[in-house]
């Protein structure tokens, strides 16, 4: 398979994941407070999430991919409770991890054969 506008689209997600944590270190605006900062990155993370899409045959990456999406979730509500800063680093980490996992998939996995008029 090979990388296409959607992975340059998560690319950029990801990259502006980075600087809503950087903005909350520094303390900026609305950045300053954790849980809006975690709030932020959680909505960045639904809009990767849509960029996605698993061919049948990927089970393993699948697997891999759904747990660290389950895993952000929790974390990502977790840190909206307690507005934790622990939480916010955990949330961001996961999602890099995501973003990374998708994009090697891509680089790596060839295309499924798709039948005929599909």
């Amino acid at each position: 398979m090979s990388l296409t506008r959607r992975d340059a689209v998560a690319s950029v997600l990801a990259a502006l994941g980075v600087v809503v944590y950087a903005g909350n270190a520094q303390g900026t605006w609305y950045l300053g407070s954790n849980r809006w900062a975690i709030a932020t990155l959680f909505a960045i993370g639904i809009a990767g999430c849509t960029l996605g899409r698993m061919e049948a045959k990927q089970r393993t990456w699948a697997v891999v991919l759904a747990t660290l999406g389950v895993a952000a979730l929790a974390i990502a509500v977790a840190g909206l409770v307690t507005g934790s800063h622990a939480l916010l680093s955990a949330l961001l980490v996961v999602q890099l991890a995501l973003w990374l996992g998708a994009t090697l998939r891509h680089a790596t996995v060839p295309p499924a054969a798709h039948p005929a008029g599909t």
